[in-house]
């Protein structure tokens, strides 16, 4: 597949002095931009000074917050992925949680691609958090796990929806995108007449399986990371009736199609919808946002190996991967080697700001096609390991003269107060530069 860096160029443009977990960047930015947030009909511009994010406190000093992203990293091991449930309670009568951690071998981390960018020393301090934590984690008690779904082929990477009993709590989680599968459904829920995805639907039929089984007098939380926080809030859309709260971390938006549907049912439950983000997330800036409440914290990630960095696009690939693992999301372990939820932000960073503000106005502004290619394209850049099923499942093939109408959407894009003509010619100019397709949009004077 022709490879495209179209957004992830627009992004290294609006670096300027910025600090990162890997550095500053220097690089012309536009001040006092205007930030877009799409609903389902329109696209609303709202100055940036007008915005409100929560702040409300420092920490998580609940620590419900972090304990459920606790739960969220432990459910993408290969140790979880395998788990067979009805063996365990064989064993223990209930198996917990804390009985999975002191059973976990750190090992296998190293070898596991799927457990959200953790190094085998992040996941450690993962299993340390459980471990100092018995009075919490011991009685978190695992009841129901479906694994059945392979995510890939090869099935070393399946979909995963758990529901943990907790005192009076019943905890639902979705496991976040898990192989090839789950990449396309992605892709699919961007697309612009879509509602509702396979695995949203899956996620929505494992809801109602369980619900009936162990909710009863329960008080029901539904959480998930990335693609499990999309799903998350999708069932707690359709069924915020029987739902306390929903927390989601780093999770994607809906399509406007999504929006447009169930309107009142996001009117009526997204009050309960909690997305916690990092103030660098890349995937929490796809699509509409449904959360009544969007907190952002300050990233923390830690860097991969030098030679993942040896060229810009590597490198940048590098970066959103990291400061989408859900490590980022941690404040650095404690003297105990304990870990909670990062300091929280005022707000998502200048530079997510405009790729969220962008992307809602590509979505808008882009015809059925060219979305569908842009969409997958930025998909097959963030996992590349998968681009050759998403080419050929997705039907991914350049829209013609798709680079000029490109073009013309960053230049109206870039019409807004703040953003000078030197700044929409720099842009582009680099744009031309780099976009490998097509033949090369003029540079307006």
């Amino acid at each position: 597949m022709t490879k495209i860096l179209i957004i992830f160029n627009i992004l290294a443009l609006w670096f300027s002095g910025i600090s990162t977990p890997y550095g500053t960047y220097s690089v012309l930015i536009p001040k006092n931009i205007e930030y877009y947030t799409s609903s389902a009909a329109t696209t609303t511009v709202i100055p940036a000074k007008d915005l409100v994010f929560s702040a409300e406190k420092a920490v998580d000093t609940s620590n419900r917050e972090t304990e459920f992203l606790i739960l969220n990293s432990v459910i993408y091991t290969i140790a979880f992925d395998s788990l067979n449930l009805e063996e365990k309670n064989q064993q223990y009568n209930k198996y917990s949680i804390y009985q999975w951690a002191n059973e976990f071998d750190i090992e296998t981390v190293q070898e596991n691609p799927t457990t959200m960018g953790f190094t085998r020393q992040d996941f450690q301090y993962v299993v340390q958090t459980i471990l100092n934590h018995p009075e919490v984690y011991q009685q978190m008690f695992i009841i129901d796990i479906d694994n059945e779904q392979p995510g890939n082929v090869e099935a070393t990477n399946h979909v995963i929806y758990t529901t943990i009993e907790y005192g009076d709590e019943l905890i639902i989680a979705f496991k976040g995108t898990a192989g090839v599968v789950e990449w396309l459904d992605n892709g699919h829920g961007a697309e612009l007449t879509v509602t509702d995805t396979p695995q949203q639907e899956r996620a929505l039929a494992y809801f109602d399986r369980v619900f009936p089984l162990y909710g009863e007098g329960k008080t029901i939380y539904l959480t998930g990371y990335s693609k499990g926080g999309n799903k998350a809030q999708y069932v707690g859309t359709l069924r915020g009736t029987y739902i306390e709260h929903v927390y989601a971390y780093n999770a994607q938006g809906f399509s406007g199609a999504f929006c447009e549907k169930y309107k009142q049912e996001i009117e009526a439950h997204s009050d309960k919808f909690t997305n916690i983000c990092n103030d660098w997330d890349f995937v929490s800036t796809l699509l509409n946002p449904i959360a009544k409440e969007r907190r952002y914290v300050l990233a923390y990630a830690t860097p991969k190996p030098a030679d993942d960095t040896s060229t810009f696009d590597k490198a940048l690939g590098v970066f959103l991967a990291n400061t989408h693992a859900a490590y980022s999301l941690f404040a650095p372990p404690d003297e105990n080697d304990n870990l909670v939820l990062s300091q929280t932000a005022l707000r998502p960073s200048f530079f997510m700001e405009k790729i969220h503000g962008f992307m809602s106005y590509a979505e808008k502004k882009m015809s059925e096609e060219d979305w569908h290619f842009f969409i997958y394209s930025i998909l097959s850049f963030m996992n590349p390991k998968v681009k050759t099923e998403i080419k050929n499942t997705a039907n991914l093939t350049l829209p013609d003269d798709f680079q000029e109408r490109f073009v013309i959407h960053v230049t109206d894009y870039l019409q807004y107060p703040g953003l000078s003509d030197d700044t929409v010619r720099t842009v582009l100019t680099r744009l031309v530069d780099l976009i490998p397709f097509g033949t090369y949009a003029k540079i307006p004077n």
